[in-house]
């Protein structure tokens, strides 16, 4: 039902002029909802995730990272807590296989359980809205006809690129499985996102994380870089300066009509423009 009063949604407003004050709207079909459930659920992911989960709400999103031993950020989503017992994690799909692998020894020594939430939801992006993860950017669960109209109503569709280019300006890196598994979160700058509770104890790869960010020895940094082409640039891919020298990695990219931007990890002194080595294509920063 969800799906199809979205279709109805779409189809009749694709070529309508966006309401003045209303928000834009794009169904997030290629980000997943992982719902953690147990009477333990916050004390089992307290040990994982990079977050405080004991202070999770019902209907606020919450930045949060998953960690290998190394430090490595293997996932990045947002949680929320919408019962006593379950925490609902979103992170893009096609990390989904690999971190029910990666988390299936863990919890088979718990009393939490983890499943992919239900088709009866819909994730939705919104922009030009109050936003819950960045200025005037939003992700909403949706999981009822009503609360699908009430978000519709006096709203349009937005294409998917300019949702990505509006997340990718705010600094939100995408982690897919490209680059799962490469980078420190100080490196993504999920410190500045509120992702990282330096104060709540052990968690996966905690250690490494508190001793990079305590001995200040990050020397890779999220950056924001204009693309030269339409063309988007390939997540995982690596930078290269002027001198052909290795400067970085993409982690994002994103095209609209009216930008066309990209996320690396660069290193500190790194000067563009940069060369994308795959595809030959030119980022200004």
């Amino acid at each position: 039902m969800l799906e199809e009063r979205w279709q109805t949604f779409t189809t009749a407003n694709v070529s309508a002029t966006p309401a003045p004050d209303g928000a834009r709207l794009v169904r997030l079909d290629d980000l997943c909802a992982l719902s953690f459930e147990g009477p333990d659920v916050a004390g089992f992911l307290q040990g994982y995730l990079t977050c405080d989960t004991t202070m999770l709400h019902q209907d606020q999103l919450q930045p949060a990272a998953l960690c290998n031993l190394k430090g490595r950020v293997l996932a990045f989503g947002w949680c929320l807590s919408p019962a006593a017992n379950q925490i609902l994690w979103l992170v893009p799909a096609d990390l989904v296989s690999e971190l029910q692998k990666f988390l299936k020894p863990y919890l088979a020594f718990s009393k939490t359980r983890l499943r992919e939430l239900a088709d009866d939801h819909l994730l939705i992006g919104c922009l030009e809205t109050p936003g819950n993860i960045a200025d005037d950017v939003s992700i909403r669960l949706i999981t009822s006809i009503e609360g699908l109209d009430a978000l519709c109503a006096g709203s349009s569709p937005v294409a998917r690129g300019d949702f990505d280019v509006a997340l990718i300006q705010a600094g939100i890196p995408w982690i897919t499985s490209a680059t799962s598994g490469e980078f420190l979160p100080q490196m993504l700058g999920l410190t500045a996102l509120g992702a990282i509770n330096f104060d709540k104890g052990c968690y996966l790869g905690q250690e490494v994380v508190a001793r990079a960010q305590h001995r200040g020895q990050v020397k890779r940094r999220l950056t924001l870089l204009q693309q030269q082409a339409d063309q988007s640039a390939t997540p995982g891919a690596t930078l290269l300066d002027r001198a052909g020298r290795a400067a970085g990695q993409v982690v994002s990219s994103a095209s609209s009509a009216s930008a066309s931007v990209s996320l690396a990890v660069l290193q500190n002194d790194s000067e563009g423009p940069f060369e994308e080595r795959d595809t030959g294509l030119s980022l200004q920063s």
